[in-house]
């Protein structure tokens, strides 16, 4: 294996791989939902791939079910070209070629009779709207290379106009080969720290010691994101928080777009500006510096808000840049959020656990992390995927498992984690991936869980224990069973650190290997599991309180009970059942 694929996910190494993970995932729709799928999928990569370079704003076929051969499209670009493209999952034959062209000559047709309003002129109507040269593309997971070749031979009734559209360049294929380098390259990009990175500032860098010191103008800033991607922010504690406008969100990404937006040579006195780790720094030609392995460890949130609005990135944008040459990535990295609106548990976790790193996994297990903001692979995978985790469940498994006891996932005590035992465990090269694969495996059987208690519990649940549905509850929930079913109490910890790591990666990876073999004592454990942290809430009713209290106590309850009570509570009961079950089952022989 050549080492540029070492870093890339099996299902992205070559195009077995990906064509096999592609139909793994969308083996179990009707042809109808597999083809919507695979427009989606195509839809968002396609601004992506070079058969489109040139071409903006894609857009879906508003006519989906009657789209006359056309799924997706483009405006008209500025040579007075517009792209048309067919999506189709699979093409296997060259019949399948022939009606697609033959659909194109078709749509051409109309596409030009509709374009013209009126009878043709003597003299051209300067109002008249410009008639756009359709440029068409076709996108298929299939190789095409023997296909295309066949289809040159035959004689099919839609050679001809075949032969004109590639005569005048304005037929493309897309095929699952340039689907896949198109994945590999936005992945690299997505997930890679950039092994060099240039950088020009608007004046000479200010170098005292270790730091440079310096003004780069919003298209410097905006180069680096097309050049680089979000691995830009890989070492970064947060990755892109969007611009919604809810809680901090408000305060501090729509007041940077306000900046670009309306006072752009604000920019540099009102914004912080952003900080970059790198290993060397060199000088370049002129104001330039040339980085090794850097990454934006602050300045992320910044940097977005700029990209976001690059139309209004012009020169009288400027954000100041500080660039810490330095091996101690996590020092620096600390150093440069410690001030901000981050807390501390988040910070002393982001060695192990940021969003960036639970988007690598799951792109690497070919899974999405909903909800998302990236603009990397990852919202290309949620389209595919029939698998789905969250970053806030994620966290909250977490922190169960590697905090000195599990009610941690309420608490958030940055000094409860067992660092130590982390530290231990990382050193093991394929560690991180090991844990997010067992990690992301609980997760998904807890949604079934979750559905479950819906579909039995539905009145009781919409009464009492909506709270049970957010992260951090459904979690423990979800570490309660997994305990249970591998008889392992997570609140008994090693005193060794390389013990406990080795104990805590034996648990994660038999849990996974348990539910990937049969998920019903997962699902059973976490449905009993759930019915005894609700016996909590409703210890709290009294004559005079009534139901009032069932919720307001069921966090206090929770949060102080110890997790062995519950542990054990959940194995009497499970034990009880099972011999319920064996019972009723020697009665019947």
């Amino acid at each position: 294996m050549r080492a540029s694929e070492k870093v890339l996910p099996g299902w992205l190494r070559n195009y077995d791989a990906f064509s096999a993970h592609l139909d793994e995932q969308l083996a179990d729709e009707n042809p109808h939902t597999k083809g919507l799928r695979f427009v989606n999928f195509a839809h968002a990569l396609l601004p992506r791939i070079p058969q489109t370079e040139g071409f903006e704003e894609f857009e879906l076929n508003k006519k989906l079910s009657h789209d006359k051969g056309v799924d997706i499209l483009t405006s008209t670009n500025e040579s007075g070209d517009q792209l048309f493209a067919q999506s189709k999952f699979r093409i296997r034959r060259t019949d399948e070629i022939d009606s697609i062209i033959s659909k194109f000559e078709n749509f051409e047709a109309d596409h030009l009779a509709k374009s013209y309003t009126s009878q043709p002129a003597l003299f051209e109507d300067p109002n008249e709207p410009a008639i756009s040269r359709p440029v068409y593309l076709v996108v298929t997971a299939s190789n095409l290379n023997a296909l295309l070749d066949n289809y040159r031979q035959s004689k099919r009734s839609s050679r001809p106009f075949f032969d004109s559209l590639m005569e005048e360049n304005r037929l493309r294929f897309a095929d699952g080969n340039q689907l896949l380098l198109s994945l590999q390259s936005t992945y690299r990009k997505s997930f890679e720290v950039p092994s060099q990175m240039r950088i020009k500032a608007i004046t000479s860098w200010l170098h005292v010691e270790s730091v440079h010191l310096g003004v780069v103008s919003g298209l410097e800033l905006v180069r680096l994101y097309e050049e680089h991607g979000d691995g830009l922010f890989f070492e970064n504690i947060r990755s892109f928080l969007g611009l919604e406008r809810n809680q901090d969100r408000e305060s501090v990404n729509r007041r940077i777009l306000k900046t670009v937006e309306e006072l752009p040579e604000k920019m540099l006195e009102r914004n912080n500006g952003i900080t970059i780790r790198a290993s060397a720094v060199s000088a370049g030609a002129d104001t330039e510096l040339i980085l090794d392995n850097a990454s934006i460890v602050n300045g992320c949130q910044t940097t977005m808000c700029v990209v976001e609005r690059r139309d209004l990135a012009q020169d009288n944008l400027l954000v100041a840049v500080k660039i810490v040459e330095s091996t101690d990535l996590w020092e620096v990295a600390h150093s440069a959020n410690y001030q901000n609106r981050v807390r501390q548990i988040d910070l002393d976790l982001a060695k192990y656990l940021r969003p960036q790193l639970v988007q690598k996994a799951a792109a690497r297990m070919g899974i999405s992390v909903e909800p998302d903001s990236s603009h990397g692979v990852t919202d290309l995978i949620a389209t595919i995927s029939d698998t789905q985790v969250t970053y806030e469940e994620t966290k909250a498994l977490y922190k169960g498992v590697f905090s000195d006891r599990p009610n941690n996932i309420f608490d958030n005590h940055y000094n409860k984690l067992l660092t130590t035992v982390l530290d231990v465990l990382y050193e093991k090269e394929d560690a991180a991936d090991r844990v997010f694969a067992g990690l992301f495996v609980i997760s998904g059987a807890s949604r079934k869980g979750r559905e479950e208690v819906s579909r039995i519990l539905t009145e009781t649940e919409t009464l009492y224990f909506q709270r049970f549905k957010k992260a951090a509850y459904t979690s423990y929930i979800s570490l309660l069973a997994a305990g249970a079913i591998t008889n392992t109490n997570l609140a008994e910890r090693a005193a060794d650190p390389q013990e406990e790591a080795t104990r805590l990666l034996r648990f994660i990876e038999e849990v996974r290997n348990m539910i990937e073999t049969d998920d019903e004592p997962f699902i059973e454990a976490y449905l009993t599991s759930y019915e005894i942290l609700s016996e909590s809430g409703f210890e709290a009713i009294t004559e005079e309180s009534g139901d009032a209290l069932v919720s307001k106590n069921l966090y206090n309850k929770i949060a102080t009970t110890p997790y062995e009570t519950y542990y054990k509570t959940l194995c009497m009961r499970l034990q009880r059942a099972k011999s319920r079950q064996e019972r009723a089952s020697s009665r019947r022989q």
